[in-house]
């Protein structure tokens, strides 16, 4: 009823229409369930609709690069053509989404595409690149020396986390001490 709502409002006071995050949100746990149902097109569907109401939405495109089944990045990409810009902004999105979500190839397509198109290397293209190549001890030496920098910016941010007093804040402090090894 709330998504007929939604998609067909009665009334133009607010209450007959729901936002567009809630409604995101019901279409990415619908599309979920189009999954294990084994409705991979009726998920789509819905993960089109999640993603015209904001592409942003990292649930809605895991869900759909899922359900889409296609294993070849320049094909996935091009299905995420129809939402996304060709831009900076959106290429950096989508490649740190895919790195993010473990889609190792469609990285590799964004990052070397944001390199071609705008000439930014991602630093960590250089680090699979080490671990395809299996050069485990320059892997080993740069994943260390970029631990050496993140760690201590990490602390940084959950301090200044600890005393800020924004809502958002806690969610992101907590999440962030995830990133920490249980020793610290």
């Amino acid at each position: 009823k709330a998504r007929e709502l939604f998609e067909h409002p009665q009334d133009q006071s607010g209450e007959a229409t729901m936002g567009r995050n809630i409604m995101s949100g019901v279409y990415c746990r619908l599309g979920r369930f189009y999954v294990l149902d084994g409705n991979q097109e009726g998920a789509c569907a819905l993960m089109e609709k999640a993603l015209a109401l904001g592409k942003y939405n990292a649930e809605a495109l895991t869900i759909y690069v899922d359900a889409a089944g296609e294993t070849v990045p320049e094909r996935l990409a091009a299905r995420l053509d129809s939402f996304f810009a060709s831009d900076r902004q959106d290429t950096e999105y989508l490649m740190h989404w895919a790195e993010q979500g473990g889609f190792v190839g469609l990285y590799r397509y964004y990052a070397g595409l944001l390199e071609k198109k705008f000439g930014c290397r991602d630093e960590l293209l250089d680090l699979y690149q080490l671990a395809e190549a299996q050069r485990w001890p320059e892997l080993d030496a740069a994943v260390v020396q970029r631990a050496a920098v993140q760690i201590p910016e990490l602390f940084a941010c959950l301090i200044h986390l600890q005393a800020a007093e924004e809502d958002t804040a806690a969610g992101l402090l907590e999440r962030s001490r995830k990133l920490l090894p249980d020793s610290l």
